[in-house]
């Protein structure tokens, strides 16, 4: 804030400025991120589950497809003949089927392998392959028997118009899985003849590589590098792996997808379509995927799209940087505005500033700019040329006043000086006849004389104390007392200290404790008449406001410096806080009823804190209400002025009493 505070204003207003705009662009800029952030995210889902519900909605319809023109291949006029031949144990010549099948093969909208027809045993009776570029009738020397397989078996058992969907397996030829592997999905039905009599299977075998091939033919961007996966119901993987972890349960290889990604299949298993944003088995991935399950048919595939989510943090943080570059050239642009705009708003100040300090230094010819403008700053402009007129004639008049003032308290303290003088040597006189009187010396005196005279005899001193005071005060003020530096006894001047005030705890019937640090030096250098004072005062203080309890005296060096220090501590009324503020104040005292119930003109404390200052210390206070008050001198060790030595220092002329 110091560094901040050297800077001209112009630059602070401009900092202003620009901090008021840095607040609401950091706002913006933060807002504008984290939406980016998440409308990227968002449109990423959608663009990808979107794309996967399309795929999705097309593999569905070709199984459905595939589905559907089995029953109408079941259900076409020569096959009801064909069934209506065998339910009459007729060998049906089957030209006529065959052709019809390889003309339903050739224009099918789903790409099939093969389609069969099979007895009640289980023979193939006819079939016609569409493995090679056309559809060819098998001859019958190399029909099979299919009595095992489960298409077959269920579709034997089913109502007419039912059918049985295999789910996706692999091709078989003569019992084993073809080499390399032909993934297809087997439809079988059973024929009816026209008795309603059941007289066969027939079969239709479809290539499942062109249905899951086409799921791959379009991607969602160029620049990005998404991975398409398909699996089965069952985990096990169906495209977009390594061709060893295909087909897991069919192969029995134990390759599946849920083996792999476990926490991935999980969550994918409870969801039919979703998005997983650095999922638990891949957090350096997003993951999106929807479920094909065509109707009245035995599968259950799941269509995975991944892809690395660097491709959406990059062009995210391509958005960042350019938020943040139109965020900064914005910044500067305002800040540069502003400098400028200052510059010509604060022309006028300038001068102004210019010419106050030209006034500070007592030149009152400055120049002071006219400013035309009904602004706030032609009204400043005014109104510090009528405060400078002002200024001037008050100064001058004030310059006057002070000659006065310094000239009234230098009489005064004169004045107070030597009456001070005058009236004590009346009062010593005064002191020392009741003395002698008291003492008998002039005769014996009557109980009564004895009580008057001794109250003649302690109102004299004290009023002999006050006029000390007064003293000591116009002396200070007047810049005439002197400090006069020997080397002495601490501990020899606290046991007169002690000798002195013990009486007033006596009289009070308080417990009066003096401590002194073993490791305080056996001889300070100082004015000890002062010191002597400055304590004496402080400890009548505190006997005169306790009550009860008692006043500690508590005397120590100060560790690692060239200081000592004295304490007085008393449990009497304590000072109030805001009367502490002004306690050492000449002429006050902590309230009015403090003057009234304890006497005292409010000048000792006065006294002790420039003594404090003269000799090179302070006393400070601490203190609470009804608890008590300490009060703390400290002192230099070595005096300030070392080389100034008196042998014989002067005393003080009376305790001082606040």
């Amino acid at each position: 804030m110091s560094k901040l505070s050297a800077f001209p204003f112009q630059v602070k207003l401009a900092l202003v400025f620009a901090l008021v705009l840095l607040i609401p662009t950091v706002i913006f800029a933060l807002y504008s991120i984290d939406t980016t952030r998440d409308r990227l995210i968002e449109d990423q889902q959608s663009e990808h589950l979107g794309l996967l519900r399309l795929k999705a909605a097309s593999v569905d319809t070709l199984l459905e497809n595939a589905h559907d023109q089995l029953l109408f291949l079941a259900n076409t006029p020569t096959l009801r003949s064909y069934a209506n031949a065998l339910d009459e144990g007729e060998a049906p010549a089957g030209t006529e089927d065959s052709q019809m099948l390889m003309s339903f093969l050739d224009s099918a909208l789903v790409n099939y392998k093969s389609a069969r027809i099979y007895d009640l045993d289980g023979d193939e009776v006819l079939k016609v392959d569409n493995s090679a570029t056309t559809p060819v009738r098998v001859p019958d020397a190399q029909l099979e028997a299919g009595s095992q397989a489960p298409f077959f078996m269920e579709g034997l058992e089913l109502a007419n118009g039912q059918i049985y969907t295999s789910g996706l397996t692999l091709s078989l030829v003569r019992g084993r899985i073809n080499q390399p592997h032909v993934p297809v999905i087997y439809y079988s039905t059973p024929l009816f003849a026209e008795s309603g009599n059941r007289v066969g299977v027939i079969v239709l075998e479809t290539f499942a590589t062109p249905i899951l091939s086409s799921i791959r033919q379009t991607v969602v961007d160029s620049s990005h590098l998404e991975t398409f996966t398909i699996i089965d119901a069952d985990g096990s993987y169906l495209l977009g792996v390594e061709l060893d972890k295909l087909y897991g349960s069919i192969l029995n290889s134990g390759s599946f997808f849920s083996q792999d990604f476990p926490g991935d299949a999980a969550y994918i298993a409870s969801h039919s379509e979703g998005a997983m944003m650095a999922s638990q088995d891949r957090p350096d991935t997003y993951i999106y995927f929807v479920k094909v399950k065509p109707t009245r048919q035995n599968i259950e595939w799941t269509i995975i799209i991944s892809e690395p989510s660097s491709t959406v943090v990059d062009e995210l943080n391509t958005t960042r940087r350019n938020i943040l570059a139109l965020s900064v050239v914005a910044l500067m642009i305002t800040t540069g505005l502003a400098f400028v705009l200052t510059r010509i708003i604060l022309r006028p100040v300038r001068r102004l500033s210019d010419a106050a300090d030209e006034i500070s230094r007592g030149r009152w010819e400055a120049d002071i700019p006219v400013v035309t403008s009904r602004d706030e700053i032609g009204r400043l402009s005014t109104s510090f040329r009528q405060m400078t007129q002002n200024l001037e004639e008050r100064t001058l008049e004030l310059e006057v006043a002070t000659i006065k003032a310094m000239e009234a308290s230098r009489i005064k303290s004169e004045f107070l000086s030597t009456m001070s003088h005058e009236l004590r040597t009346p009062l010593n006189a005064i002191i020392g006849f009741t003395e002698l009187v008291l003492r008998g010396l002039s005769g014996p005196l009557t109980e009564k004389q004895e009580h008057q005279l001794s109250r003649v005899h302690a109102n004299s001193v004290h009023l002999l104390g006050l006029i000390n005071d007064i003293l000591d005060l116009s002396k200070i003020e007047a810049g005439r007392m002197e400090i006069f530096y020997a080397p002495y006894a601490p501990r020899d001047m606290l046991k007169t200290v002690t000798d002195k005030v013990s009486n007033l705890a006596e009289e009070k019937g308080l417990q009066f404790n003096v401590t002194i640090d073993p490791n305080l030096p056996e001889s300070v250098v100082g004015d000890r008449a002062r010191v002597e004072q400055v304590v004496i005062n402080l400890l009548s203080n505190a006997f005169k406001f306790t009550e009860h309890g008692e006043v500690e005296l508590a005397v120590k060096h100060l560790a690692d410096t060239q200081k000592w220090q004295m304490a007085v501590r008393d449990t009497g009324v304590g000072i109030a806080p805001h009367a502490i503020e002004y306690i050492f104040d000449e002429f006050r005292q902590a309230d009015g009823t403090s003057r009234r119930a304890y006497g005292g003109t409010g000048l000792g404390l006065a006294i002790c804190r420039n003594l404090c200052r003269l000799m090179g210390g302070e006393v400070n206070v601490k203190s609470e209400l009804d608890k008590g008050s300490t009060f703390t001198v400290t002192l230099p060790l070595p005096p300030e002025n070392p080389n100034v030595k008196v042998e014989n220092p002067v005393q003080p002329e009376g305790v001082i009493h606040s």
